[in-house]
């Protein structure tokens, strides 16, 4: 008998932002996310309802990560360029991409935009 399993949100996450870097959108389903984090395919559908829903909950954390880590990046880096490089370890590969065929994620994806946007032209 299987022991029952709980895995956090933050890791379920983490598993769909790691598939999305590695083979795109894709590459998300509720197969290979099970695979990756441990949890049945039916506790995923369970919490996120499908797909789309799970991938959207994903991009909708990491687009708050990205944002939250650039709120903090933008206080220590005195420079564009170091504000830039810095900032650029925290963009998770495929976030960007997976977006744009989401208009909510999309909308996130534009609104980072504007905020690096708004750094650069302080750190000018």
């Amino acid at each position: 008998m299987g022991r029952p399993r709980s895995v956090p949100d933050d890791e379920v996450f983490a598993a769909i932002l790691g598939l999305l870097a590695e083979d795109g959108a894709g590459a998300v389903s509720f197969g290979t996310v099970s695979k990756v984090c441990g949890l049945a395919p039916p506790t995923l559908v369970q919490r996120y309802g499908d797909r789309a829903g799970m991938l959207r909950a994903a991009l909708e954390q990491g687009w708050d990560g990205v944002m939250e880590a650039g709120e903090r990046i933008a206080a220590t880096e005195e420079t564009a360029q170091g504000y830039l490089k810095a900032l650029s370890g925290v963009l998770p590969r495929g976030l960007i991409v997976a977006s744009l065929a989401d208009p909510e994620a999309a909308a996130r994806a534009a609104e980072w935009r504007q905020s690096v946007e708004r750094v650069l032209a302080a750190k000018q």
